[in-house]
């Protein structure tokens, strides 16, 4: 049920599509079941047996041949499933395929490379007798010890990847002190992906829509967000804003955000329905065709909603949303967010003792002047924060006057 994601060390192969080379002899099966694919262009891999292509899977754990992958091409013959299927039956020799993993299916590779290996006095996870194998290939490289063991520290590391919950399953048959881990709570600190949209949004997916029941009491735990959205769409940043203020504890235990290039006017999701600020916005700009697709901007940037962020962050002392840039330092049409809990060494430390309207006033101007004024440096997009920035800082800065004055209020009932 937990998600561990880790960047693929350098090196590791990464991409969905990959080549297969082995030499054969006479009367050796090549080991695979195929079946042609839904388009008629390739074939799809059923089951992998003893053979060819289950030695291929022992003597290379970061290109294994699983059930689910697509055969693409035999010795530069791709196009017809029928004829790649003849080829795979009847060549002799060298033989060449290329294949495809599965679409959303992480590459062996990456648990290999990027997992040190544990010092010799640690215990290893007991091995799994091929007997009791599941029978696909990973289990099998599993069984062999192909993959490296997991050391303890990784749970603090980096963590969470969307379908590592089918992974830690996995893990948990290597060892029960492993599995042990899983109720500790140090190992849900940290949610981070550095993927990009797609993936996130595939991960908050699961956490909110399709396991939401299971995923409650982990999210609680979380006390580092880590995200990268670059390439999210609308569906992904409302999910992120649920996460934000519904599901993760902003009270006492998320102690650090850092969300990066979020999309300053996401892609329009076609296939999410439309929520109400979507649906008004639409009757507004055209209500002769209420259904008509209209962009918008992101919700990080939408007066009202950041002012419901910002005030849900009110214990983060430390917060900043500033234009993304690229790698020569140029802005980017895309938003970073920085929220650190406490005060101490923030902006807030020297005025929320304001006192006064007129201090009040002053005080809201230099905090939202810190904490937003970079935005001004945000490349045109066709919204309020970038068409009318003095506009949209002035609105913003009625929220900090509302903050510093219930922090004004509490401190008199404390008093």
């Amino acid at each position: 049920l937990k998600a561990l994601a880790m960047a693929a060390a350098p090196g590791a192969n990464t991409d969905e599509e990959y080549v297969v080379s082995v030499d054969r002899a006479e009367g050796q099966k090549l080991g695979i079941d195929v079946d042609p694919g839904e388009d008629g262009l390739r074939l799809l891999v059923v089951a992998v047996k003893d053979g060819l292509i289950s030695r291929w899977n022992e003597a290379n754990p970061g290109a294994l041949v699983a059930p689910g992958h697509q055969v693409l091409e035999v010795n530069s013959t791709r196009g017809n499933a029928a004829e790649l299927k003849a080829l795979c039956r009847s060549t002799l020799g060298p033989m060449q395929m290329l294949l495809k993993r599965s679409e959303d299916e992480v590459p062996p590779a990456w648990w290999s490379h990027s997992v040190q290996e544990p010092p010799q006095e640690s215990a290893l996870p007991e091995e799994v007798p091929a007997s009791k194998a599941t029978g696909s290939a990973a289990s099998q490289a599993k069984s062999r010890g192909a993959l490296a063991a997991l050391p303890g520290s990784v749970w603090l590391v980096v963590a969470w990847h969307l379908y590592t919950h089918e992974l830690l399953g996995r893990l948990a048959t290597l060892s029960l002190n492993f599995a042990a881990l899983l109720g500790d709570e140090k190992a849900w600190q940290t949610l981070g992906l550095p993927r990009g949209g797609r993936a996130v949004k595939k991960m908050l997916r699961l956490m909110l829509v399709e396991e939401q029941e299971l995923w409650a009491w982990p999210l609680c735990q979380v006390r580092v967000l880590d995200l990268d959205l670059d390439g999210g769409d609308s569906t992904t940043l409302n999910y992120l804003r649920t996460m934000l203020l519904k599901k993760l504890d902003l009270d006492d235990t998320l102690c650090t955000v850092r969300l990066r290039r979020i999309p300053a006017v996401p892609k329009h999701d076609e296939n999410a329905p439309l929520s109400d600020f979507d649906r008004e916005l639409i009757r507004l700009v055209n209500p002769v065709h209420p259904k008509f697709p209209a962009g918008t901007c992101s919700s990080f940037l939408i007066p009202d909603e950041l002012s419901q962020l910002r005030t849900g962050l009110a214990r983060f002392g430390h917060f900043r949303l500033s234009p993304s840039l690229d790698s020569r330092g140029r802005a980017l049409k895309a938003v970073d967010l920085t929220a650190r809990r406490g005060f101490e060494g923030s902006a807030w430390e020297a005025h929320r003792g304001a006192e006064g309207l007129e201090a009040q006033d002053r005080a809201a101007g230099l905090l939202v002047a810190a904490e937003l004024g970079g935005l001004k440096e945000l490349p045109a997009c066709g919204t309020l924060v970038t068409d009318n920035f003095e506009m949209w800082l002035s609105r913003m800065q009625k929220t900090y006057r509302r903050m510093l004055d219930l922090q004004t209020r509490a401190r008199d009932c404390q008093s």
